[in-house]
């Protein structure tokens, strides 16, 4: 999944603070897996009322080798299925851009306390 995650934390089963969220204000976002909301650990707290997804897209994100034997590549993901690289490019640097590896869960919640 791809999630942009904001600040402070909302408390459970209230929508307040949900209306006027945008991407650029995120303080997180990457890909992460979905086991908090499938435990239930992440309630829905709301739906966004006037929700486009074209404003809410896959970003760019780069993927590193760990031992640097290799250049960075540039993945590019579906909008409609962050699983789904759409395209990959060498790069001579990566420009600080998010890593491409998928976080769990309970690292999100650790970056954003």
């Amino acid at each position: 999944m791809l999630g942009y995650f904001f600040g402070p934390r909302i408390p459970a089963q209230t929508e307040a603070g949900v209306e006027g969220l945008e991407p650029g204000n995120a303080i997180l976002s990457l890909r992460f897996g979905d086991l908090g909301l499938h435990k239930g650990l992440w309630p829905v707290v709301g739906k966004l009322p006037d929700w486009n997804p074209a404003e809410w897209p896959m970003f760019e994100a780069v993927r590193r080798d760990p031992l640097k034997k290799a250049k960075p590549r540039l993945i590019r993901y579906d909008d409609n299925d962050p699983s789904k690289i759409l395209s990959e490019q060498v790069m001579e640097s990566d420009n600080d851009l998010p890593s491409d590896s998928v976080a769990g869960y309970r690292f999100v919640e650790a970056k954003r306390s």
